[in-house]
Order: structure tokens, then C-alpha cells, then sequence
């Protein structure tokens, strides 16, 4: 009897699949939504990526080829998928490719997502970049990055196929194995050491393909690593650090140990670099010990706004004024306070007395009960060299044993006009209300 049960528990899961087809010209029908298959726009492990049309918008269908896989691979890789685009559709961010469904087409994951019809990066190496083209790219890779981090989530596969343009921005694209710091996908054995690792040799750094280490040092450096790569390789047309791609697919033992040793081709870097700060950079990015690593997107980010003074001038102070409430008159420097706290990300909410700490900003509320302790969240982006403040209603918390995105009880207003999770970019002088408290934008 045990056994009928076990077997038929695990049919689905051990059954062979059909191997399936999109076939461009199809309709796709899907939950959310008929898609017209367009085109295929490109395939790679063990997905197939396709554009589509639906009420005269594009989107990009990702199919993820789950036959191929072995059965105890499965529920592995639905696990990733269906992670790839909680973070694709949770977090907002001008800089990385938003998720708009998940579903499935004959027991295989399916993604519908932002269409960036510019290509990717990889299609672009080889060729000069200019300076100003070398700032802005890398500014919205970081950026990607910084809001990733701040949300705990390492990309770790960093490269310039999963770099996408779209309006002349570069966007980060494939999460697939990502790791969330708060809930990790994989999870180590007996010894604390990674049962799997996954990794782009090319671009990862030493510690992420090394099982006794890659769990314990997943971190924002591993990606900051993969950055350096990048820059080098856009800088000196199709060069990379540590060998040639061809390098790594005869000997990637040699390639890994002069990751480890950090013996890597400077002379060909110096030979392209025009200004020296892109030499510090990547010097910095692709150290082996990622404790002496740059430690945040944040802190490349500041060295590459010293490369142009019209980029400094852009990023002013921005303040929030209580106008109404218990607290008229205080202030709160956002630009201080983010960096103090070495946050993208600040959260705000009622003053819990024993608790001062479980926002940045408390809001005081001594009558009426107005105010979540979770109420709203302020983050800012550096969009085309300029610092730019949003405020979103919620937060991103756990509740219930459940980690999500959870709405305030009572909302917030900017200049009279309620707002959602997706949120709202703040103007100077904006009016913020949460509660019977108002705020004033001051940008200066």
C-alpha cells in the first residue's frame, strides 16, 4: 500500500514529457492572456525566448524546455523559474527586465515579460564605446544591481547576454540563479558546503564555482566581480581578464587559478583606458578576496560620478519636512540618511515604543490609528546620471511565515493623488500625506 502511494504521489514528477514547440505565427493561450507568436528572438540551455503580441503590445515569451531535464531536476529548476519572476515582478526598477506572468505550457514553465527590442549587450562588444556611452552603461548596470542587492538578491550571472537595451538603458534580464539571502533556492550539506554550484566561468568570480565556499560567500561582491569582467572586456573590444573564451573551454583549471592567484591581463587594459579611473575600477572589481572587493554598486557608482562634474551637479540633497503632525518642523535628509545606512532602500512606518529601530523613519502618532508599522517605502535610482527619489505604498516584510509585498491599511497620498506598490517618482516640493501627517519634498 506504502509503495502504490509513493507511486502515484510521484507519477508527475517522474513521467517522461513531450518535448513541445512554439511555433511562430501560433496563438499562445496562456492565464493571462492570447499572445500572437511573432518571432524567436533567441535560445540558449534550456530555454527559447520568442516575441509576441497582445492588444498591440510586445512582450517576450521565455519557454523553459523542462523535458530535457532529468526528472530529479525538475522541481529544481521550476523552483528558479518561479523565482526568476518573483523578482522580476516584485521588484520595480527601471534597470531590470519586469516579469509580467508566470505559467506553464504542458507541465513547462513559461514567463511573460518586458520586450527590450535593442538587443544585448553581447552583440555589441567588439566595437569602440565612447566614454559617455562607458558612464551610462555602467551606471544602469549598477543600478540594476544596487536595487537587487538592496533586496538581498544576488544576480549571479552577470553577462553580457543577460544585459538588455530597451530606450537607450541597459537593463539586467535572467534570474534564474539568483540567490535570495532571505530564502535560498540551494541549500548546503552537512558541511555548510553548496550541494550544486552555478556559474559562467568567463565572468564569475573564484569563490562562486568552489562548493566548500560558494554558499557561505554569496554576496553583492560576487556580482561586482562579473561587473569588472564586463567593463574590461567592453573597454578593450572583446578582451577578458583572464583568458579568451577559448582558453576556458580547454583548460578552465588554468583560468580558475589565475582567478584565486588574481593574475590577470592589466597590459591590455592600459593599452585601451583613456582615463585612469576605469583601470581602478576594474582593478578593484576583480580582486580574488572579496573582502577587499568594492563591497556595494553604490561606491563604484560615486567614483564614476567624479568622471563627469554635470553628473555631481545632478545629485542633490533630498530632504523630507514634516509640514503637519507630531514632528512639525523636522527634517529628514534622505540623501544622508541612505548613505549612512548604506540603504537603497528606506522604510517607513508608526513609532512602536520598544521597537525605535524597525523602520529608518519612524512616524510619530500620539492620537488615531492611521499609521501601519509597515506603512510605505522611499528608494531612489540613479536614472540617466540624475538621483531620483520614489515612494511606494507598503513594504517588502514577512508575514504569516510568508515573505511578500504587503500593503499600508490607510494608503498614502502624494499631492492629493493615492498611490499603489508600483509607486511614484517625488518632485520638488511634492505634498505626502500618510496619516495626519504631511510631508514636504525638498530637493537642493
Amino acid at each position: 500500500m506504502l509503495v502504490t502511494q509513493f507511486l502515484l504521489s510521484n507519477a508527475k514528477k517522474y513521467s517522461m514529457l513531450k518535448a513541445v514547440a512554439i511555433q511562430v505565427g501560433q496563438q499562445l493561450k496562456l492565464t493571462s492572456g492570447t499572445y500572437q507568436i511573432d518571432s524567436e528572438i533567441g535560445t540558449g540551455g534550456f530555454g527559447n525566448v520568442f516575441k509576441a503580441r497582445k492588444e498591440n503590445t510586445d512582450y517576450a515569451i521565455k519557454l523553459i524546455r523542462i523535458w530535457e531535464l532529468m526528472p530529479d531536476d525538475r522541481d529544481d529548476i521550476r523552483k528558479r523559474i518561479k523565482l526568476e519572476y518573483d523578482i522580476s515582478n516584485t521588484i520595480h526598477s527601471a534597470y531590470l527586465v519586469h516579469a509580467y506572468s508566470y505559467d506553464e505550457f504542458h507541465e513547462n514553465p513559461v514567463l511573460v515579460m518586458e520586450y527590450c527590442p535593442d538587443g544585448n549587450l553581447r552583440k555589441r562588444i567588439g566595437t569602440e564605446f565612447t566614454h559617455t556611452e562607458l558612464v551610462n552603461i555602467s551606471i544602469h548596470i549598477l543600478s540594476g544591481l544596487n536595487t537587487l542587492h538592496a533586496y538581498e538578491i544576488i544576480h549571479r550571472d552577470v553577462k553580457p547576454e543577460n544585459i538588455l537595451f530597451k530606450d537607450g538603458i541597459a537593463l539586467l534580464t535572467d534570474f534564474g540563479i539568483s540567490a535570495n539571502l532571505k530564502s535560498r533556492v540551494t541549500k548546503p550539506n552537512i558541511m555548510g558546503h553548496a550541494i550544486k554550484v552555478f556559474a559562467t566561468l568567463s565572468y564569475s568570480p573564484p569563490e562562486q564555482s568552489q562548493k566548500n565556499i560558494a554558499y557561505k560567500q554569496t554576496g553583492p561582491t560576487n556580482d561586482i566581480f562579473s561587473f569588472g569582467v564586463i567593463l574590461y572586456e567592453m573597454i578593450t573590444r572583446g578582451g577578458l581578464p583572464f583568458g579568451n573564451m577559448e582558453d576556458f573551454k580547454t583548460d578552465a583549471k588554468i583560468i580558475e587559478d589565475r582567478k584565486t592567484n588574481g593574475e590577470w591581463d592589466s597590459q591590455q587594459l592600459l593599452s585601451a583606458i583613456k582615463h585612469q579611473v576605469w583601470y581602478d575600477i576594474i582593478s578593484r572589481c576583480i580582486l580574488p578576496d572579496p573582502e577587499v572587493r568594492f563591497q556595494s554598486a553604490m561606491e563604484i557608482l560615486d567614483l564614476i560620478k567624479g568622471l563627469d562634474p554635470e553628473i555631481a551637479q545632478k545629485n542633490l540633497n533630498w530632504k523630507l519636512v514634516v509640514v503637519e503632525g507630531d514632528d512639525a518642523g523636522r527634517q529628514y535628509n534622505l540623501t544622508k540618511l541612505a548613505k549612512s545606512l548604506n540603504k537603497r532602500i528606506l522604510s517607513m512606518g508608526r513609532y512602536v515604543a520598544g521597537m525605535p529601530r524597525i523602520n529608518d523613519i519612524s512616524i510619530s502618532e500620539k492620537k488615531g490609528a492611521y499609521i501601519s508599522k509597515h506603512h510605505g517605502t522611499l528608494e531612489f535610482e540613479i536614472n540617466n546620471a540624475q538621483t531620483c527619489w520614489y515612494i511606494r505604498d507598503g513594504q517588502w516584510y514577512e508575514k504569516d511565515n510568508l515573505k511578500g509585498w504587503y500593503p499600508s491599511t490607510n494608503g498614502i497620498k502624494v499631492n492629493n493623488e493615492r498611490i499603489d506598490q508600483s509607486g511614484r517618482q517625488l518632485n520638488n516640493n511634492d505634498l505626502i500625506k500618510i496619516g495626519k501627517v504631511l510631508y514636504k519634498v525638498i530637493c537642493e
